[in-house]
């Protein structure tokens, strides 16, 4: 169990001075479970994909749900590519209507004690939180009921954040939110417009100016990573990310992370300025450390929800990469985002 003492100096003054910012992967959400039959909720990526196959075959172009299945079908799959096809094979409101019955989960069925893990991100003592997830699991855990969604990019917000003049809570969705299904970033070419500047259409530049409100958040505030799994498919694309995105600011950044991978990323993130948070087990060890993390930034969690926490696998096993996982078949995922 970590104590205190373990933790990084510079990750402790940064949650006492409140300059800690929660950066948050699919493996927070991937453990959020149905109320009445404690399946999750969520489905991950190769079952997303296989139910775009389908609509593909019955909505899409002759052929081309073959070809999506045969991409999944790969070692690893070519998650990315199976999702590009996917999505140019249908028309856009109907690819539009099919993600949003995805990840458009009703929070009345939801079981409550499966949100344990958001909940405790929001005692680190920042009311912004970005992450890469499409769902409303972090809206649904804020204790403040009147938190603001950013979908991509909200330059007044984000500003008044910056200069402390926001009394609202902040979730920043860096690749999109559920409710705007049609602009989520999810194939190639949306990767391509929110990182790579070159691009000066119109919808680059909105993408622009979001990357630019991130590098402006690095300057002055910490990212703590929760919930990415940093896997091996994709390990070195994720360090170029971090290279290319968060090179060159200030840092230092922190990663909550199994201690059975430690040995395999703790040097290739430190040399991206990214230091290791290492936890022994999922589930109630990681919660404990949250628990600890809030209690250093003065944003003591209630004893229940420290403990009253259901069985929670934050991270995937060595070697395999999640966005979200329906089910116990831990799949691989070539996606590249940190979950991601």
């Amino acid at each position: 169990m970590t104590v205190t003492s373990e933790l990084p100096i510079g990750l402790q003054d940064a949650l006492r001075s409140r300059r800690v910012i929660p950066f948050v992967g699919a493996g927070v959400s991937k453990n959020v479970c149905s109320r009445d039959s404690s399946a999750q909720v969520f489905p991950d990526w190769i079952e997303l994909l296989t139910r775009a196959a389908t609509l593909v075959k019955s909505d899409g172009t002759q052929g081309t749900d073959r070809l999506v299945q045969a991409l999944l079908e790969q070692d690893p799959p070519e998650l990315l590519e199976a999702a590009r096809r996917a999505q140019a094979a249908v028309a856009r409101p109907i690819w539009s209507s099919f993600f949003y019955e995805q990840f458009a989960v009703d929070q009345t069925t939801v079981a409550d004690d499966s949100l344990t893990l958001p909940r405790l991100i929001w005692h680190l003592g920042s009311n912004l939180v970005i992450t890469t997830n499409y769902d409303n699991v972090l809206q649904w855990s804020s204790p403040d009921r009147n938190v603001l969604t950013l979908h991509i990019e909200n330059g007044f917000f984000l500003d008044r954040f910056l200069k402390n003049k926001l009394d609202r809570s902040i979730v920043w969705h860096l690749h999109g939110e559920i409710d705007h299904p049609h602009e989520l970033i999810l194939s190639p070419d949306g990767y391509e417009k929110l990182y790579h500047s070159e691009n000066q259409d119109h919808t680059g530049q909105r993408y622009q100016a979001a990357l630019a409100t991130l590098r402006t958040v690095l300057m002055t505030k910490h990212l703590l990573f929760i919930g990415f799994s940093f896997a091996d498919q994709e390990f070195q694309k994720q360090l170029n990310w971090l290279t290319e995105v968060f090179g060159g600011q200030s840092g230092p950044y922190y990663a909550l992370v199994h201690q059975n991978r430690l040995r395999e990323i703790a040097a290739p993130l430190k040399k991206v300025g990214v230091e290791c948070v290492p936890y022994p087990e999922h589930g109630e060890p990681l919660v404990a450390l949250l628990g600890e993390l809030a209690a250093i930034a003065g944003c003591n969690p209630s004893v229940s929800l420290v403990k009253n926490s259901r069985k929670l696998e934050i991270l995937p096993v060595k070697g395999v990469n999640y966005v979200r996982s329906g089910n116990d078949n831990y799949k691989a995922n070539a996606q590249f985002r940190f979950d991601i």
